[in-house]
């Protein structure tokens, strides 16, 4: 509360719709516009902090070198200079942290996000769809030689 004074202004036709706003607002506006809003700033954030990471893990069935894209979103910002010193790009379009990596380091990569804060992961990736893909780029190569 920084005690500066403000004015609220409304507009009324009638001089007891305005007694009773003033009455009400003498108790309910205790906090300036500007401190108002660095509060409610404060509680969004600290409700974001609040909340755990959610890493989405996904197949790319036309990349070949890193088959394996983590998309992370949720409570991100706290740690967000983590995840950057991790490799994590932000991507401000879908407002999500993303990440390449090979099909054999996603444990490693989820275990160390975790590590970090609280991560739920999301497995879009199924075993069964990867050996499918696996086994066409396979062949594919197969055929090119």
């Amino acid at each position: 509360m920084c005690g500066e004074k403000f004015t609220i202004r409304k507009k009324f036709y009638k001089r007891k719709e305005a007694d009773s706003f003033e009455r009400n607002a003498q108790e309910q506006y205790d906090l300036c516009p500007t401190c108002y809003r660095e509060q409610k700033t404060q509680e969004k954030h600290e409700e974001k902090a609040a909340e755990p990471i959610i890493a989405t893990v996904r197949i790319s069935k036309t990349e070949e070198i890193l088959p394996i894209t983590i998309y992370l979103s949720g409570g991100t910002y706290p740690v967000k200079e983590q995840l950057k010193e991790q490799g994590y790009k932000w991507n401000c379009d879908d407002y999500v942290w993303i990440k390449s990596i090979q099909r054999e380091n996603v444990k490693a990569e989820i275990l160390s996000l975790k590590a970090i804060k609280e991560t739920i992961a999301y497995n879009r990736m199924y075993q069964e769809a990867y050996e499918k893909w696996l086994n066409a780029h396979k062949k594919e190569n197969c055929d090119k030689k």
